[in-house]
């Protein structure tokens, strides 16, 4: 749903990490601008049907996360196209995926916002390898 003003709009999601795999949750991103700016504590992330990684630019309306600039970074080195910009509800209900990146979900699929189901509502292999990537990584530096 999304209301007139500085808003939110909400995220009807099934988390999709090995936790809890099949657990129902309820998310939402601001927007402002008539663009989504960030998540509920989380960044927000599309995935356009031609494959490229969409995230919100850095501005002062959106909260600096590691996990944002490591992902685009680890998308980069696996030749992912990646664009920095603005995007809104519509195109994130049209996109082909959507997820929330965060320190404590690095890569969280959004199945449905509002009521639309984005793209199957499943994680998709670019996702998956996102988060593969990212987890390898970190253990490795955590060894």
């Amino acid at each position: 749903m999304i209301w007139p003003r500085r808003t939110l709009a909400t995220l009807h999601g099934r988390a999709r990490h090995s936790l809890c795999p099949r657990s129902q949750g309820v998310a939402s991103w601001r927007v402002e601008d008539s663009c989504i700016t960030e998540g509920s504590a989380a960044t927000a992330h599309i995935l356009t049907w031609n494959g490229s990684l969409v995230s919100p630019c850095l501005s002062s309306a959106l909260l600096h996360c590691i996990a944002r600039a490591s992902l685009l970074d680890i998308a980069r080195s696996e030749s992912i196209p990646t664009e920095e910009r603005a995007f809104t509800p519509d195109e994130a209900k049209a996109a082909a995926k959507a997820f929330i990146s965060s320190a404590t979900n690095v890569v969280l699929q959004v199945a449905r916002i509002d009521v639309i189901r984005v793209g199957d509502g499943r994680a998709g292999p670019i996702s998956m390898r996102l988060r593969k990537r990212y987890q390898e990584i970190r253990l490795a530096d955590a060894i």
